[in-house]
């Protein structure tokens, strides 16, 4: 599996689920109401009628799924400075001769063996 740079930060529910499948929802502000267990119970969309619960409850065990695998990437990415303070101590490590052994290596290496690549 490839991961994002950027991996699915806001946890999956039955609203991104809808979303996800009916986009037009947050540009057009339309309302709806839906349940705990997928049921779309008020709808608003003229143009479009409201997904089934089935198509709900996919697209949020999609979403699971997929939040999940990357749940070990975002341990990742908490675990490194910002990418400015990496690129400083990268230009450090080159200026000082130390590409192989400098700050910028160990502190990857370190977060790489803490959260090894899944395989």
């Amino acid at each position: 599996m490839t991961y994002k740079y950027n991996p699915r930060t806001e946890e999956p529910s039955y609203t991104t689920a809808l979303k996800q499948l009916r986009p037009r929802l947050a540009d057009n502000n339309i309302e709806y109401h839906i349940d705990g267990k997928g049921n779309v119970l008020y709808w608003e969309d003229r143009e479009e009628g409201p997904p089934t619960c089935e198509e709900v409850n996919q697209e949020y065990q999609r979403q699971l799924k997929e939040f999940a695998e990357q749940a070990f990437y975002r341990m990742r990415k908490q675990n490194l400075p910002e990418p400015y303070d990496l690129l400083l101590m990268l230009h450090e490590d080159i200026k000082n001769g130390k590409v192989e052994s400098g700050s910028f290596v160990s502190i990857i290496d370190n977060v790489l063996q803490q959260f090894p690549k899944l395989k």
